[in-house]
């Protein structure tokens, strides 16, 4: 009976050790498939976070080829602007040496040699030189006066008569005892001429919009993008100032821009090969102004010492 019970003691300390051993194989494995979980969960968030980083790396090189993209953009509209300014510049002196021959076949006051008519030219050469000089700063401005031309030939003629003076003055001295002084009144009539764009409404249609909300704002940004525009496709202009001293050349020069003659000679002269490849496809006209109030005051200067 010993034996057996002791036997049974065994075989139930073994069952027990069997037990025991397959508690902690379960229990290993299940510390490893939770280690697993853990390593995949891990591995998880990794390739999450690598994603992650990847889209904000794409979305960063994208902002920055959007904004090399309009800095390019931007570069190329200076580029072309300065550019074509700096056409219509080079345009204008060429042009400005022509005006005066054009201008022949409209006024008959262009194709005299008196000392009034003589000076037409170089108040024209004169007055686009000053508003070139400032085109960049300021715009163009009204033809500039000659006085300070004038002075500086006055000091280069002046070296060259040293020797004649004493015999000009006695000469001059005479003149004015034998011949009694005669006024002479001039007036000055304002030309504009502009060479503009035909079509602004298509362009600035297509390019100017605004997603402003409140009315005033919406106003506000609309109005700077089309002013934008339009100083962008700015061809530009030039304004100088005509003198006259005979009433008859006056009239004949309103009667030319009346009829449309002065147009039709000026178009020759602003609309040029250069300008139409300048602005493309695109359709180009030109405006000629010139006040009326200016024609009736210089009329009435003149008419008080015609006879």
């Amino acid at each position: 009976m010993e034996v057996e019970v002791e036997v049974e003691v065994e075989v139930e300390e073994e069952v027990e050790e069997e037990e025991e051993e397959e508690e902690e194989e379960e229990e290993e494995e299940e510390e490893e498939e939770e280690e697993e979980e853990e390593e995949e969960e891990e591995e998880e968030e990794e390739e999450e976070e690598e994603e992650e980083e990847e889209e904000e790396e794409e979305e960063e090189e994208e902002e920055e080829e959007e904004e090399e993209e309009e800095e390019e953009e931007v570069e190329e509209h200076s580029t072309i602007h300065n550019a074509r300014l700096e056409n219509i510049n080079a345009r204008e002196v060429k042009n400005c040496k022509s005006i005066l021959s054009t201008c022949n076949r409209v006024s008959p006051e262009r194709s005299t040699c008196r000392g009034p008519v003589s000076r037409v030219g170089e108040q024209v050469e004169s007055c686009l030189n000053s508003e070139r000089a400032v085109s960049m700063q300021s715009g163009w401005e009204p033809g500039a006066s000659l006085t300070k031309r004038h002075t500086a030939t006055r000091r280069i003629r002046g070296s060259g008569k040293r020797r004649g003076y004493k015999r000009n003055v006695l000469r001059n001295h005479e003149r004015e005892h034998q011949t009694p002084h005669q006024p002479r009144a001039t007036c000055d009539i304002r030309l504009r001429v502009r060479a503009v764009y035909s079509d602004q409404n298509t362009v600035l249609r297509g390019n100017v919009v605004s997603v402003k909300q409140d009315p005033l704002d919406r106003c506000f940004d609309l109005f700077g993008q089309a002013n934008t525009i339009l100083k962008s496709r700015d061809l530009g202009s030039i304004i100088c100032d005509i003198k006259f001293s005979e009433l008859s050349y006056l009239d004949a020069f309103w009667n030319d821009y009346i009829n449309g003659s002065l147009l039709e000679a000026l178009k020759g002269v602003f609309i040029t090969d250069s300008l139409k490849q300048a602005v493309g496809q695109e359709a180009i006209q030109l405006l000629v102004n010139v006040d009326e109030d200016d024609y009736e005051k210089g009329r009435r200067v003149l008419q008080n010492i015609c006879p």
